[in-house]
């Protein structure tokens, strides 16, 4: 996906921000697999292509999307639901650490919240598709 062909992407993604996101939403089968390691034949493409991705997202004029959420408290639930089965210090001490990171001062931009392989689609071997997305910073 280079950035002269995510045009049709940018488009829908405006159309689904102009429509402020229902809280889920299903717009069309995208045909792929969890882009994994194992999946990407040129990782350093897909590394470029997934930032040709953020800075095509980032274009996208905010205004009338939903504000950066407060997730301290989701966040301390989720880790402590997880006690016995992950390092819950581990994982308190790594949320604390991400709380100290600096305010975002400039204009709010679209972000991808969780931009990992789960939410990254390939078809042989080449990224075809970002998924799952939504939020302001």
């Amino acid at each position: 996906m280079h950035i002269d062909e995510v045009d049709s992407d940018v488009f829908m993604v405006g159309r689904l921000l102009a429509a402020q996101f229902p809280q889920w939403a299903i717009y069309s089968w995208i045909e792929g697999e969890n882009a994994t390691v194992e999946r990407i034949t040129d990782p350093g493409q897909a590394a470029t292509e997934v930032a040709h991705f953020i800075t095509a997202l980032q274009r996208i004029d905010p205004i009338g999307g939903p504000p950066p959420g407060a997730h301290n408290a989701q966040t301390r639930a989720a880790i402590a639901s997880l006690h016995g089965r992950i390092d819950t210090e581990a994982a308190t001490a790594a949320w604390e650490t991400a709380l100290q990171a600096p305010a975002w001062h400039s204009s709010p931009v679209w972000i991808h919240g969780d931009l990992q392989s789960g939410n990254l689609l390939a078809v042989q071997g080449r990224l075809t598709a970002v998924i799952d997305f939504g939020c302001l910073g």
